[in-house]
């Protein structure tokens, strides 16, 4: 009796064990047909083993969740892939830049100021400085609003680049032997007073040399050396008006090549460094514009240009007729090739400010 009642109270049991795992499967059952259930992907397990099976929006969360996804795409494992830094590296490079070249525009703005005064205290009218040095001023400030906007690795911007740290390091060797020269001259005699203040005013001139080096050397770096372009027929807009502008722009950098290499052998020096790479620069990258067309001339960045070429015309123009000593026919044939850079400046200054969009 005892055992008949054992036996059937396992039968029981076991019968109620089969009927819950009926109704536990027919529930199971039920759910699937009612809900769709999409696939999990690796990459999102994965990255919510990393905090515990929660989703959380750290930072740290977020780079692990990264790294997850780009490794379960194929990307393999993120220290394998190009480092990120590159891109926080030209940013900090872009800030830097930037102050170099404020700097580098105050320093040339401060050495044409002092070489205007000394102009005037002296009365020594003719200097063809002055209008260079304004130039490598607007150069810099040029660049400096280009590093501001990410834009230092146009075409236009290198080949500013390359003049100013071209004429810079000219500059900053020239300093840097003037002040050799003066620690020798004082160790061996009395130097007069004026020798001396000349010689000592060649250290600020180093500082401002110096930046415009830096700046200079870290633009090639950082994007490489420009390419010339010699083409002076116009593809847009007034074909002809644009290729005769061109051409006029072409002149101008050929002369100032020629008068400012001619000026590094004779003298004097640092007209010679400033006209024979800033102003050059200036009036090809003017060129490259022209041949562009007027969009391109309507610039900021052109026009600023332009109107400093323009100032270097007139200054030309005034100091050649104030001073002039030569017949009537000479100085016109001298005033031929300043004549060229002022009305191809002016033009294209026009051209670019009275540009609408809606031309082609």
């Amino acid at each position: 009796m005892r055992a008949m009642g054992c036996q059937f109270f396992c039968r029981g049991r076991s019968r109620f064990y089969c009927g819950f795992c009926w109704l536990l499967l027919l529930q199971i059952s039920l759910q699937s047909k009612g809900a769709t259930f999409a696939p999990v992907s690796p990459s999102a397990s994965l990255s919510a083993q990393f905090v515990g099976g929660k989703r959380h929006n750290s930072p740290r969360t977020c780079r692990h969740r990264m790294a997850a996804e780009g490794f379960f795409k194929g990307e393999g494992y993120p220290s394998l892939q190009p480092s990120t830094l590159v891109a926080n590296q030209g940013e900090g490079y872009a800030a830097a830049a930037k102050t170099d070249w404020g700097r580098a525009a105050w320093g040339f703005a401060g050495w044409s100021s002092f070489q205007i005064a000394y102009v005037v205290a002296t009365a020594r009218l003719a200097d063809f400085s002055i209008a260079p040095l304004i130039m490598a001023a607007v150069c810099c400030g040029v660049l400096r609003s280009a590093a501001g906007r990410d834009r230092l690795n146009g075409g236009t911007f290198r080949t500013l680049g390359l003049a100013v740290l071209s004429a810079s390091t000219l500059f900053l060797l020239k300093n840097v032997m003037d002040l050799s020269v003066l620690v020798r001259l004082l160790g061996e005699r009395p130097v007069p007073l004026e020798t001396e203040g000349f010689l000592l005013a060649q250290a600020p001139l180093a500082a401002i040399a110096w930046y415009g080096c830096r700046a200079g050397y870290g633009m090639l770096q950082q994007y490489g050396l420009p390419k010339f372009k010699l083409d002076v027929r116009a593809q847009k807009g007034r074909k002809w008006l644009l290729t005769l502008l061109a051409v006029g722009y072409a002149a101008t950098a050929v002369h100032q090549v020629v008068w400012g290499s001619a000026c590094l052998f004779v003298g004097p020096f640092t007209l010679g460094a400033l006209r024979c790479f800033i102003v050059a620069a200036c009036a090809h990258v003017c060129q490259t514009a022209a041949v562009a067309g007027p969009k391109r001339l309507s610039s900021e960045t052109y026009r600023t240009l332009n109107l400093a070429l323009i100032l270097d015309g007139l200054t030309r123009i005034a100091i050649l007729i104030a001073t002039a000593d030569k017949p009537p026919a000479l100085l016109a044939r001298v005033l031929v090739l300043p004549a060229v850079e002022l009305f191809g400046a002016l033009g294209g200054w026009l051209i670019g400010k009275s540009y609408k969009p809606s031309e082609k």
